[in-house]
């Protein structure tokens, strides 16, 4: 427990990098929309993402510039960053063994407390100091309560603040409802201190109070709306009822609706709770009747926390990149090491393994770190203590879905509640992917990123003794809402993954289980990395057995310096995809490609490098086609076989071919060999018509692989050909057909297992939707905003499945004219010039009145402050001299009354 605190507390300090915070500000900002406040139930979203992703930091990061009041209410027996405010917990929690009226006294006690003692703390800190705008403001008070923090308490200054908070919030619970201020007027008080320092420190009262703002006022506290966040971290406990009707995140959600038309946000992160809780009105018993009829509407959950953020950006030679900057040419052992695998995917990896030089650690510690990574990214994966040694151990369901998921794109299609569930656990539990929240907020698309470290640590899991790897598809198959494919797609790919397992085993000495951790040089000490580049020969070896020697040799001669790197299959939406320009990119996270719906030449594709140095030039593939239906002939010259029904002494379901002898022999006696018949299925899998080559490009040996896994006969058949095509460019394919699943002919199958992977057999949506953000409400539509960050974001996280660049740029950028949003930052300077354009034309507006000399009156009133009492100046001095302030707001709108009165 100890060494994972450790670990986990490393990451938090690393420079924040990406576009997060302002794609979450702008969630916000349409979120708090004031247009559509009469459809919301209240100003509050969830955060919802998996463990690692960065949730914390990127709501820290919106702190620079924004007034957060930062609540973590971690269990303390699970581990995290950053710890937990227990006194602030304990306090809401406690309120959950309440009655529902206690309840709701209990929540609007602490938030009035929260909002006095934090205009209190604010008017200490800063009152002496008028010249700090709110954004230095907001950036000072998040240094104070984030600096010094460690993995198990917070700092002193945050300790202490929140100790008077609940002090205060249990002395209001004691005192009668006549004698303690509400939170709604609690709240107003300190917005009107954050305007102040909005506007500039010499704005009148009534302007203050929104009475007489002039436009350019409006406009610039628009754009600063809303003045505070509130971010529950780890906010769990909240939806645990004990004992009252609700939870108490029910009551608070319930309190906040009441603050509706003040300046305030809520936020609540999760990850190990239930994400129903904040996201769906019908995941739980509801007081509110109009979030269940649909009367009001809950706004959707923020998902967008990047991917590949520390990625060591590559390049191809001659092409063109706009954004050349931290571009490297790299090599295959580069992105074969561990290092550069920790450094794709969600951040937490690269802020751990790049920071941990910097925390304070001893050598030994550091060297640990470095060697434990795929060990801590199987504890992440599995959910969970940190480990030193694991004998073979039992595995539940979800657990062992979470390691095949990370290998083979399984997709949940069913929204079902069972379905809803088991993703959620997915996510809460086995660091799933959450890319969106339906606009119904009852169900969620979910993926198993592409994260090659993850993949790497489902790979040694997976050698456990007691991972049955066949009886794990079968129940993922069987037992789960997933996308089981019309061919067999899964079964193929899983071959793949297994023949790609044995080589690296083979290469690494077999080191089966403790492959996790690396081993050390024992002259140097230091971690010796895994070898993961597998020779095209010896991975073809690996897949099959009682290949013709005469293949074998053809194949070691024409790929004697190819290597094949994939660890995980990741399912694209493109069949353009498949061009060498994108399988380069996806070699270079070890991926391999399954291809996308309504691709009937081929179902995978595996690249290949030739020599070191990443380069379009030196790529080439293996195509893999899977068939499971029956009708498929045992020879791949047959074109004609077909079902018998069990006539001509067949048994119902084998294949009968025209012109074929009882004995399986052709016409003419002889044995069949395959040499000058034509194999017409190995046509459509031609390189230049699936455009992996253009027509010009000059093309390198291709292995070709059809897997007819529904016959019933096992049938291995080979053989090497030259294809020239119509431009004359020449070039030599290896094509292997392969019938039945057989250990004959299949190395991957066990003789014992031969059943369990035929019983997978008989067992066996538009894409572009996933990155799209629901439509926004009509008034939106008609506002002037910028470009949301979130889709971008999206896109990053769900890496390498079609052609836009966002799917590539932040790890492998693609040719052209491509830069992220960066031009979407909250530009605090712009924000400053227009306040003083602001504090201009007020004093221009002022001064013009002033010469009128007529009596400023009250042109519009706002309803949420008039319950406020005003502090106006006593006397104004304008410029022909002290003009005196009315004496109160009634008798100044009694004056309008008797005035319009007369005019009548």
């Amino acid at each position: 427990m100890a060494q994972e605190k450790t670990i986990m507390a490393i990451g938090w300090n690393r420079e924040f990098v990406g576009t997060m915070d302002k794609a979450l500000w702008v969630h916000i900002k349409e979120c708090f929309d004031e247009f559509s406040l009469d459809k919301k139930y209240a100003n509050f979203c969830p955060i919802i993402q998996s463990s690692g992703t960065g949730k914390s930091r990127v709501v820290d990061q919106l702190g620079r510039t924004h007034f957060i009041l930062p609540i973590c209410l971690r269990d303390p027996k699970t581990t995290g960053f950053p710890p937990a405010d227990n006194s602030i917990r304990n306090f809401l929690t406690n309120g959950s063994t309440c009655t529902k009226l206690q309840a709701e006294k209990h929540v609007e006690a602490f938030l009035s407390a929260l909002f006095r003692k934090t205009l209190e703390l604010l008017r200490n800190l800063y009152e002496d100091n008028p010249d700090m705008d709110y954004w230095q403001m907001a950036g000072d008070f998040r240094r104070r309560m984030s600096e010094g923090q460690t993995m198990n308490h917070t700092n002193k200054f945050r300790t202490n603040f929140y100790n008077r908070v609940v002090t205060a919030a249990e002395n209001d619970t004691i005192r009668a409802a006549t004698e303690k201020p509400t939170s709604y007027s609690a709240f107003i008080d300190l917005e009107m201190f954050l305007r102040e320092r909005v506007l500039g420190r010499e704005v009148r009262a009534e302007e203050l109070k929104g009475m007489e703002l002039v436009p350019s006022d409006d406009k610039l506290i628009e754009k600063c709306h809303p003045l505070v966040i509130i971010a529950f971290d780890e906010a769990a406990p909240l939806t645990e009822a004990k004992g009252t009707e609700n939870p108490i995140f029910d009551t608070l959600r319930s309190k906040l609706r009441k603050l509706n038309d003040c300046s305030l946000f809520t936020l609540f992160l999760s990850t190990t709770g239930k994400i129903s809780a904040f996201i769906s009105p019908s995941g739980m018993p509801d007081s509110s009747l109009r979030l269940l009829l649909r009367e009001l509407e809950l706004n959707l959950p923020f998902t967008a926390t990047g991917f590949d953020l520390f990625a060591k950006r590559g390049k191809v030679e001659g092409e063109d990149v706009v954004d050349q900057e931290g571009l490297f040419a790299l090599t295959l052992d580069e992105i074969t090491s561990e290092s550069y695998m920790a450094h794709l995917g969600r951040a937490l990896w690269a802020s751990i393994l790049d920071n941990a030089s910097g925390a304070n650690l001893d050598e030994e510690e550091i060297k640990y770190i470095k060697e434990v990574m795929v060990l801590f990214a199987a504890v992440k994966l599995l959910n969970k203590p940190l480990f030193s040694n694991w004998n073979p151990v039992e595995f539940a369901e979800a657990e062992r879905f979470a390691c095949l998921a990370q290998r083979l794109p399984l997709e949940f299609t069913s929204t079902t509640y069972v379905s809803r569930n088991h993703q959620r656990e997915q996510v809460e539990n086995h660091m799933r992917i959450c890319l969106k929240v339906d606009p119904t907020l009852e169900s969620m698309v979910t993926l198993a990123a592409s994260e090659p470290l993850l993949s790497e640590a489902a790979y040694a899991i997976m050698q456990n003794s007691n991972f049955h790897t066949v009886d794990t598809l079968y129940d993922v198959i069987t037992k789960f809402p997933i996308d089981k494919g019309d061919r067999g797609e899964l079964l193929g790919l899983l071959l793949l993954i297994l023949a790609r397992d044995a080589a690296v085993r083979k290469m690494n000495d077999k080191a089966m289980w403790m492959g996790m951790k690396l081993k050390r040089n024992k002259a140097t000490d230091q971690p010796v990395e895994w070898k993961r580049a597998i020779p095209v020969s010896t991975f073809i070896e690996s897949l099959f057995n009682g290949l013709e020697p005469k293949i074998l040799e053809g194949i070691r001669f024409h790929f004697k310096d190819a290597k094949v790197h994939f660890n995980h299959f990741k399912k694209v939406h493109e069949h353009k995809v498949l061009n060498r320009t994108y399988l380069l990119r996806l070699l270079a996270r070890g991926a391999g490609v399954l291809c996308a719906n309504s691709q009937t030449a081929v179902e995978a594709v595996i690249a290949y490098l030739i020599g070191q140095g990443l380069s379009l030039e030196q790529i080439g593939c293996i195509l893999v086609q899977v068939k499971n239906a029956r009708e498929f002939a045992n020879e791949p010259w047959d074109t004609k076989a077909k079902d018998t029904g069990g006539k001509d002494g067949k048994e119902p379901g084998e294949k009968k071919s025209d012109g074929e002898k009882p004995d399986g022999k052709k016409p003419d006696g002889k044995e069949p060999d395959g040499k000058d018949e034509k194999w017409p299925i190995f046509d459509k899998m031609d390189q230049f018509a699936l455009d992996i080559y253009n027509d010009d490009d000059n093309p390198h040996p291709v292995i070709r692989i059809c897997l007819i896994m529904g016959s019933k006969e096992p049938v291995l058949r080979a053989r090497e050909i030259e294809i020239v095509n119509k431009k004359g460019k020449k070039y030599v394919a290896f094509d292997i057909w392969c019938t039945g699943l057989s250990s004959e002919y299949l190395r991957p199958i066990q003789k014992e297992k031969e059943d369990d992977w035929s019983a997978l057999v008989d067992t066996s949506r538009s894409w572009e939707d996933l990155y799209k953000m629901p439509p926004r409400p009509r008034s939106q539509k008609d506002k002037k905003r910028q470009q949301n960050p979130m889709r971008f974001e999206l896109q990053t996280m769900d890496t390498a499945v079609a052609t836009p660049w966002p799917f590539w740029y932040n790890y492998f950028p693609l040719p052209g004219s491509h830069t992220a949003p960066r031009n979407l930052t909250i530009d605090v300077t712009a924000l400053r010039r227009q306040k003083q354009a602001a504090i201009s034309a007020r004093q221009k507006i002022r001064a013009d009145k002033e010469r009128e000399k007529k009596k400023t009156l009250p042109t519009r009133t706002s309803a949420r402050l008039a319950d406020k009492s005003l502090t106006p100046l006593d006397v104004d001095e304008g410029a022909d001299g002290p003009q005196v302030a009315p004496e109160s707001e009634g008798e100044t709108e009694a004056t309008e009354t008797e005035d319009e009165d007369e005019t009548n």
